[in-house]
């Protein structure tokens, strides 16, 4: 059903919006990601789906937030494609969330060897600066050519103070959030022991000052 709605949403706002070239460039990336996570789960393809929860997960919340609250184009609707967004990261929260806490700790893993730990560690400040920064970042490099290609002037975009300061804190309260959110679900995970990787496995995770664990199916 999301995919069908992405898919009108597609067609709509390329009709309603010509001279808007952004919102149907993200409604585009939204069915993107919406079938790379189904084929990746349904074909058991891990590093796509890793790379869905790792990384496209925080591009579209931060491109939503920035298409809705800061790029000078036509904002992107709070419909319900960025409600079904969040109702699967609900819906896949434990799934995911092993995931991600599993991939943030490797990167803090210390206690291999020195060059090792302090390669995990770049890696580890790398993502969180890219989480927070760097889609940010991203997605401005891709609506600036866009936008001028729709007629805004790109001194007006670069050059105006209060647009730099929206996207700078759009960005980081995009991150930060998305952070926080895999933080919230994951904070009590010691460890997880997969049987079937990403699919059947022990999960251990402490509450209330006891170790607990279950199944993951």
């Amino acid at each position: 059903m999301t995919l069908l709605h992405t898919l009108f949403s597609l067609s709509s706002t390329s009709s309603s919006s010509r001279s808007h070239t952004f919102p149907p460039i993200f409604v585009l990336f939204h069915m993107l990601f919406q079938i790379s996570h189904l084929v990746a789960h349904l074909f058991g393809i891990l590093t796509l789906e890793r790379f869905c929860v790792v990384y496209g997960t925080s591009l579209y919340w931060t491109g939503w937030l920035m298409g809705t609250f800061v790029f000078k184009s036509e904002r992107l609707p709070l419909d319900f494609t960025v409600i079904a967004f969040w109702l699967l990261m609900l819906e896949r929260r434990n799934a995911w969330g092993l995931i991600q806490w599993e991939f943030a700790s490797q990167l803090e893993d210390t206690s291999q060897d020195q060059p090792i730990a302090f390669g995990n560690t770049v890696r580890l400040i790398t993502y969180r600066i890219w989480t927070i920064f760097g889609v940010g970042l991203a997605w401005a490099c891709i609506y600036l050519p866009l936008a001028t290609h729709d007629g805004y002037s790109l001194s007006s975009l670069l050059l105006n103070p209060m647009n730099l300061i929206r996207w700078y804190f759009a960005t980081i309260i995009s991150g930060l959030g998305m952070i926080c959110y895999w933080s919230f679900w994951t904070f009590q995970y010691r460890g997880v022991v997969w049987q079937r990787e990403l699919r059947k496995g022990i999960a251990v995770w402490y509450s209330d000052g006891i170790a607990r664990a279950a199944d993951i199916i």
